[in-house]
């Protein structure tokens, strides 16, 4: 059987969001496609501000921004999204123009270190040992990821929370 590694390298793809490792069910993503009004987005980290966060990609609808522009992407980075160092990031995101079509996928990020001839360090994702425990309760997602090199592949420790999709 092939290792956690390789798995991941693998899966998921556009189409197939998961894989199973050990008897837990993995995902690259949450697609989310029964698009609410707003998400409402607590996470926390153990990780130091800027070194974690949370990607969201619209299709089919866009994100309304507290300035009022719309767009189709949000990147909530750790640290920039709450109020005091140590309190939980809180994010409540309004959507424009969904339709039964639309969908939001939501993964986390994780800052990778520099790569190639740069010095720059970037935010990445589907790399190394990433991935995400998801549960769906009705109107609640509740994640926990691991980043591409987690102390412990199957701890999930590097961010936890939940989205709430308010109808």
């Amino acid at each position: 059987m092939p290792d956690f590694s390789e798995m991941m390298r693998r899966s998921p793809t556009i189409k197939e969001f998961y894989f199973e490792w050990e008897g837990l069910q993995i995902f690259g993503a949450i697609d989310i496609t029964d698009v609410p009004k707003e998400l409402e987005i607590r996470f926390t980290s153990p990780h130091q501000a800027g070194e974690v966060a949370l990607r969201l990609n619209a299709y089919g609808c866009k994100f309304t921004h507290p300035d009022g522009k719309l767009s189709e992407r949000i990147r909530l980075v750790h640290g920039d999204v709450n109020p005091t160092q140590g309190d939980e990031n809180y994010a409540r995101i309004p959507i424009h123009g969904a339709t039964q079509e639309s969908s939001i996928l939501v993964y986390n990020e994780y800052l990778a270190g520099p790569r190639g001839l740069t010095d720059v360090k970037q935010l990445e994702s589907f790399t190394g040992d990433s991935g995400m425990l998801v549960e769906r309760c009705e109107n609640s997602i509740l994640f926990r990821c691991n980043s591409w090199k987690p102390a412990d592949r199957k701890a999930f420790a590097d961010m936890q929370g939940s989205i709430t999709l308010l109808y």
